[in-house]
């Protein structure tokens, strides 16, 4: 960790420091001002554990994988809950080499008729194919811009919002069926609460229009 001050400008850098099985890199910025203190933040994210990142997210404990992503964004406050209020920015992130409970992933795939005979005690897993995300944070929220995940048999398409300022989550995951048949009927799923205590549910209604709609 390197610290200068140059011109009233504080910056803090972060040089390959070890979090979470990953490397984190990263510049912050404070410029005192009259108003309130101006903040800019800088990150690149290299080969972090998705395992710890989901480990607040109920039943997601399991998975595994490497994220890399960057993660850029700017605030002003004197007050800790004026600087979450007024975070603005962007957050990209990708999933490499990544595998899921097989019990999860069905759930995840909203298959109406297979999460009957799912096996929840399961040690199977499932690949990762591939997955990336993309958010705009404005005012303390960070709206979902892109959301796709990929397994063998179905993709995931998310949208929703993270609320930075309240602390809360609201995101729907829509699946999709690589091979059309009645029996794989996919339901969404909506995936929120606040950060302590995340819920995974499915959302029955959309799940029964998707059932009914080719009858």
């Amino acid at each position: 960790i390197a610290t200068s001050l140059v011109y009233i400008v504080l910056t803090t850098t972060i040089d390959e420091s070890t979090i979470a099985e990953g490397q984190f890199e990263a510049a912050f910025q404070v410029l005192p001002g009259a108003a309130s203190t101006e903040l800019s933040f800088q990150a690149t994210l290299k080969n972090m554990s998705l395992g710890a990142m989901l480990a607040q997210v109920e039943d997601l404990q399991d998975v595994s994988g490497t994220a890399n992503g960057e993660l850029a964004v700017a605030a002003a406050g004197d007050k800790f809950e004026e600087v979450l209020g007024s975070l603005a920015g962007k957050l990209s992130l990708t999933i490499e080499s990544g595998r899921i409970p097989e019990s999860i992933a069905t759930k995840l795939g909203g298959n109406v008729f297979a999460m009957l005979f799912a096996n929840a005690g399961s040690h199977d897993m499932a690949p990762i194919r591939c997955a990336a995300f993309e958010f705009d944070i404005d005012n303390g929220v960070a709206e979902g811009k892109k959301m796709v995940m990929e397994l063998d048999d179905y993709a995931l398409f998310g949208d929703g919002k993270i609320n930075i300022r309240e602390q809360q989550i609201d995101i729907r995951l829509v699946p999709r069926a690589k091979d059309f048949s009645l029996i794989a009927t996919r339901m969404p799923l909506r995936i929120h609460g606040p950060f302590d205590d995340i819920e995974l549910d499915p959302v029955v209604g959309e799940g029964l229009n998707s059932l009914l709609t080719p009858i």
